[in-house]
């Protein structure tokens, strides 16, 4: 969420100043990429070696060439519509030969705010405003190290330590408990099967009640704490699992929505012309 945050301010501030739209998309694009590789990323170093018949490397090839597909359908408004998260074979080429794409990628877009600061499109380097923009794109390399530390560290794994290990001291305690029970109804049985001087029916009666409470007891409640193990081990590894994933693709297709609906914007104004940043020429 700092991350898509990020980018949508960073889309904001550019606009504001009116800097070169090609320029512009290159920015917000290599912005969503970000999020699309992490994504990647995140998705690959925690399943299995071999997944569906497909090796970690193979499914990695696979997944840097969806983000290589051309433009989709576009929208009536076809003039503002961009599919963002997509690469051109030339960055493909170079994201590949580095250990972090998600992060690096953000080097590419504070070099294009500089260039924009050089070529007069956005305020200068030495002005706060340009500080500001750059203050942007280290909050969503931030966000970037945030997500990975905490798939990485999995704090929360400590805790489905120990709930492991409660549950199965449980289930260990329950089986022992239930089977002395049924072994106390079946001894009980077999008395009174030899004679009411040993055991009566009442005896009987009362070790059956004995048995049925406790199979509610020794089942349901191992159930019940096997279901909360399932549910905290999926929360500890959010990349793991389809049942647990979180919806990355979901922020990231709102994400690209929200920057188509702000270009629409941008270049439909219903009463003003647009800004434009110009550097004012010095006096001799």
């Amino acid at each position: 969420m700092e991350l898509a945050d990020s980018v949508r301010i960073l889309q904001m501030q550019l606009l504001a100043l009116g800097a070169d739209r090609e320029m512009t998309q290159m920015c917000l694009r290599y912005g969503v990429l970000s999020g699309e590789l992490l994504r990647v990323e995140l998705q690959v170093s925690q399943m299995a070696e071999e997944s569906g018949g497909l090796t970690k490397q193979q499914v990695r090839t696979q997944q840097w060439g969806e983000l290589q597909i051309e433009d989709g359908a576009k929208s009536p408004r076809a003039k503002v519509d961009h599919r963002y998260a997509k690469l051109t074979q030339k960055e493909a080429d170079l994201m590949q030969t580095v250990d972090d794409p998600p992060g690096q990628m953000w080097i590419w877009v504070s070099s294009i705010i500089g260039r924009m600061a050089n070529d007069g499109q956005i305020p200068a380097m030495q002005t706060p405003t340009y500080g500001r923009i750059m203050n942007i794109a280290q909050n969503a390399h931030s966000g970037i190290r945030q997500v990975r530390a905490s798939v990485c560290v999995q704090t929360p794994f400590i805790y489905v330590h120990m709930l492991a290990s409660l549950v199965h001291i449980n289930n260990i305690i329950n089986a022992v408990g239930f089977g002395l029970t049924l072994g106390t109804l079946v001894g009980t049985c077999f008395m009174r099967m030899k004679g009411r001087k040993y055991a009566g029916t009442k005896d009987v009666v009362n070790d059956i009640e004995n048995i049925v409470v406790a199979f509610f007891f020794n089942f349901f409640g191992p159930l019940l704490y096997y279901s909360l193990f399932e549910v905290s081990l999926t929360i500890a590894q959010p990349f793991s699992s389809k049942r647990g994933e979180i919806p990355v693709a979901k922020v990231l297709g709102s994400l690209e929505k929200d920057l188509n609906n702000g270009s629409f914007m941008a270049a439909n104004l219903p009463g003003w012309t647009a800004p434009t940043f110009q550097v004012r020429p010095e006096k001799v």
